[in-house]
C-alpha cells in the first residue's frame, strides 16, 4: 500500500517544493513542448504494424538510450539526478524491464525528452534500425 501524497513535498524526490528551483520556459519553449506531448500521446495512442512485438521494442529503446548516455559519458546516477528520478528507474528504462521491477512512464517520457527526441521519433528511430537489420 501506498502512503497518501503529502502536500508540499515531491512526490518522487520527498523534498519540501518551496525549496525546489523551477527553470521557467520562455513562452515559445512551452508552446513546443506542450506540442511535443500532444503529438508524443497521439502517437502512442494510434495502432501500430508492430504492436506484438512491443516488449522487443521497449528493449531497443533502452538500448538506445543506454548508447546515448554512455557516450555522454554520463552515468545512471548522473542522469536520475538531472531528471529527479530514481537511478533504478533509469537503469530499468535502460534494461527495457516491464515485469519485476519497471520505471513508470513518466521515466521513459523524461529520459527520453532529456535526449533531445520526442517518443514517436525514437519509437521510429528504433522501428527503422529494426528493418535494416
Amino acid at each position: 500500500m501506498t502512503n497518501p501524497l503529502t502536500l508540499g513535498k515531491c512526490p518522487y524526490c520527498k523534498k519540501e517544493l518551496k525549496s525546489s528551483v523551477v527553470k521557467k520556459l520562455a513562452e515559445s519553449e512551452n508552446i513546443i513542448k506542450l506540442e511535443t506531448i500532444n503529438n508524443d500521446l497521439e502517437f502512442l495512442l494510434s495502432p501500430h504494424s508492430n504492436e506484438e512485438e512491443g516488449e522487443k521494442v521497449i528493449i531497443e529503446l533502452g538500448e538506445e538510450l543506454r548508447r546515448r548516455r554512455v557516450a555522454r559519458g554520463e552515468t545512471i546516477k548522473e542522469v536520475a539526478d538531472k531528471l529527479a528520478l530514481k537511478s533504478s528507474e533509469i537503469f530499468f528504462v535502460e534494461e527495457g524491464r516491464i515485469k519485476n521491477g519497471t520505471a513508470p512512464f513518466r521515466a521513459y517520457v523524461e529520459y527520453t525528452y532529456y535526449n533531445g527526441i520526442s517518443i514517436k521519433e525514437m519509437y521510429l528511430l528504433v522501428e527503422k534500425r529494426e528493418e535494416n537489420i
